[in-house]
């Protein structure tokens, strides 16, 4: 009878068991199912590739305070007395080379002050990609792709014969993993239907999605639903957004945006509620009741024109079919401030304009600047470019800019070695010198091997004391007038390593010119993909300088200098020094530099418990440098990114000996919006 009682025990344990392994089993195939469907798909046809999609939106802002103007693209919104606001927008929609799609707006009707778009960085969720390493832009990673398994936990069960239930949380709390469930074909893995939960850059969403049923369209979505709150110091602002794809052509399209309601009407694929209408209803009723009144032109000007151009984004398009554009920056926004060791605090602005005359011919404008309050110097940046041949990247570009105040001590020595030292030159600030110049130069790229770039470089380096400059009977300024050729090199092609040579000659007399030299760089970089989400950039490089004439020489490299207008965490992130001291780019005739980087979106940081849940990228930096009395310097870092600021802390060495630590750091708050 015991015997009997065990024999039947082992049996369930065994039962149990074999149901385990079974239902991992059906687990492992089902995610794995899932990880290789889009390889199975073939890729979009060109037939296929235009498509027009109908988009909904409500919004509505419950808690509101002066500080809500700070917020791009949320002005319109943050002042009068309207707090619900409803809009549609119906698109053209086409594929691009990245694999993304542009959108090009046909029919727009919005209660929003001046049809602004509020929000508009909740529309990069409703075009999610849920077969890529990220999901939505190229932040929330996605559960869908092998590579990120590791991050996520799974659970499959059977909803019948055919299709299951996945359903995944993330392994860490942190803001680029998210939750939900699916309902997934379990033969062929590819994705039905999906919900996803989660909290990225101050915006708690829900996001369902329905797939196209078959074809290379079953990688995209038919139809998203999104329910978002945006929490920002007291400001509540709640949004409800809807959108249908693959919808037919409207009956005509034009180059300028329709705002006709009867047009809506018969491209609109489902009726509007009864609330929607009365959103609608309420808005005319109040365009048209209210009395006129007597245009407060103070009130206009410093309000709505002055007001909304200093605190929020402008982002304006111009011609006959949208072909011009103009991009600037808050101009008065304190959230475009940074920090490093060498600047100090500084505050920057971009402005930028372009305007393409056809698909191979376009002119780009941008205006990049910045004050340093440690220096107390005003930095600018000005390029101008023409593209003539796009296919082949050929351009003309001018240009014009001042940089850092250049070092040369090689005047005070040559002063001391013809006056003695009867006066203190040292304490005179000789050796330091405004720096502007121009570069006016013209590129072309042979194949996507060989590229050429001819210039011109011309420099005007000013002393900033002149009446003691001229006391030592030495020019109040020193001119070099710089013919160059730089050669580029691409072994794989434009997805794989670059290598650049730069000759350049300065002529004494040439335009002026009082300095005579000789330079050559030679420049590799190449950013290794590991992984989908995981990158290595390096680069390597050295320069000389030849036949420099006496103390007039100026060692100003293209390769090797201060970034004066730093641009947050994606700015030139592999190969700069922060720590270094400014004079050390213009002490030595030669250098020779490595620089690595090491980037992952979940690394060390993100595993911390509450830290780790607002790390979005993290970095590890290592590089070295060799120049004239400085063998080697060395600096190790690590960088974080969140929602609000890049953070990076840097130590150097000297000669294998500890020198200094020094942070870096700005604002990342609303950069993507």
């Amino acid at each position: 009878m015991f015997k009997g009682r065990r024999f039947i025990l082992f049996l369930l344990v065994m039962l149990t068991a074999l149901q385990a392994e079974s239902a991992e089993n059906m687990r492992r195939t089902v995610l794995r199912r899932i990880f290789s469907y889009s390889k199975s798909v073939s890729p979009l046809c060109d037939a296929d590739s235009l498509t027009y999609a109908y988009t909904k939106f409500s919004l509505s802002v419950p808690k509101r305070n002066a500080l809500l103007m700070a917020v791009p693209s949320m002005y319109a919104i943050s002042h009068g007395k309207q707090r619900s606001f409803f809009g549609e927008i119906y698109s053209e929609i086409r594929p691009t080379a990245n694999g993304h799609f542009s959108s090009r707006k046909l029919i727009e009707l919005s209660t929003v002050p001046r049809r602004s778009m509020a929000l508009p960085s909740m529309l990069v969720y409703l075009t999610p990609h849920i077969y890529r390493p990220t999901m939505i832009s190229d932040d929330q990673l996605s559960p869908f792709h092998r590579v990120n398994r590791k991050y996520y936990r799974y659970r499959v069960s059977l909803e019948t014969d055919s299709t299951a239930i996945v359903t995944f949380s993330p392994r860490l709390d942190n803001t680029l993993l998210m939750k939900g469930s699916a309902r997934v074909d379990a033969r062929t893995g590819r994705v039905l239907a999906a919900r996803f939960k989660g909290e990225y850059d101050m915006v708690r969403y829900q996001l369902e999605v329905e797939m196209f049923p078959e074809g290379h369209l079953s990688l995209y979505p038919s139809r998203c639903s999104l329910t978002a709150s945006f929490h920002f110091l007291g400001n509540v602002t709640t949004g409800d957004y809807s959108v249908w794809y693959g919808l037919k052509q409207p009956v005509a399209t034009a180059d300028t945006i329709a705002h006709d309601p009867a047009m809506m009407a018969r491209v609109r694929p489902e009726p509007l509620e009864p609330g929607e209408e009365k959103q609608y209803e309420a808005y005319r009723n109040t365009k048209n009741t209210a009395a006129p009144k007597k245009e407060n032109t103070l009130k206009h000007v410093a309000w709505d024109m002055v007001g909304e151009n200093l605190l929020t984004r402008i982002n304006e398009k111009f011609g006959p079919k949208k072909q011009g554009y103009v991009s600037v920056n808050p101009i008065l926004n304190p959230l475009y401030m940074g920090y490093n060791p060498s600047m100090g605090y500084y505050y920057k602005l971009n402005l930028k304009a372009g305007y393409q005359f056809t698909e191979n011919n376009s002119l780009w404008v941008q205006f990049k600047c910045g004050y340093s309050f440690k220096l107390n110097q005003f930095y600018f940046k000005l390029p101008i470019t023409w593209y003539f041949d796009r296919g082949h990247n050929g351009y003309v570009e001018c240009i014009i800019g001042n940089g850092s105040r250049i070092t040369n001590s090689r005047v005070v020595d040559a002063i001391k070695e013809q006056k003695g030292d009867s006066v203190k030159w040292d304490q005179m600030g000789l050796d330091y010198f405004k720096d502007q110049w121009c570069q006016t130069s013209v590129h072309y790229d042979l194949s996507s091997h060989w590229g050429l770039r001819l210039g011109l470089t011309y420099h005007r380096r000013t002393a900033v004391n002149t009446y003691a400059q001229q006391q030592a009977g030495l020019p109040k300024a020193y001119v070099s007038m710089s013919p160059n050729i730089e050669v580029t090199y691409r072994p794989l092609g434009y997805s794989g390593p670059i290598l650049t040579a730069l000759f350049e000659h300065s002529w004494r007399g040439l335009a002026n010119a009082n300095i005579g030299y000789e330079r050559l760089e030679i420049d590799g970089q190449y950013k290794l993909q590991l992984n989908p989400v995981s990158t290595l950039q390096m680069r390597l490089g050295q320069g000389y300088f030849f036949h420099s004439n006496g103390h007039t020489t100026f060692l100003d490299y293209s390769n090797f200098r201060r970034t004066t207008i730093p641009d947050g965490w994606n700015d030139e992130w592999s190969g700069g020094f922060e720590l270094l001291n400014s004079n050390w780019y213009n002490a030595s005739d030669y250098y020779v530099r490595s620089n690595f980087t090491y980037e992952s979106p979940i690394l060390l940081t993100a595993w911390v418990p509450l830290l780790g849940h607002v790390i979005e990228r993290e970095r590890i930096y290592v590089s070295q440098l060799l120049v004239n009395k400085l063998h080697p310097y060395t600096e190790i870092g690590y960088g974080v990114k969140t929602r609000l600021a890049s953070v990076s802390l840097f130590a150097s060495f000297n000669k294998n000996r500890y020198k200094s630590f020094g942070i870096r750091a700005g604002f990342e708050l609303f950069r993507e919006w």
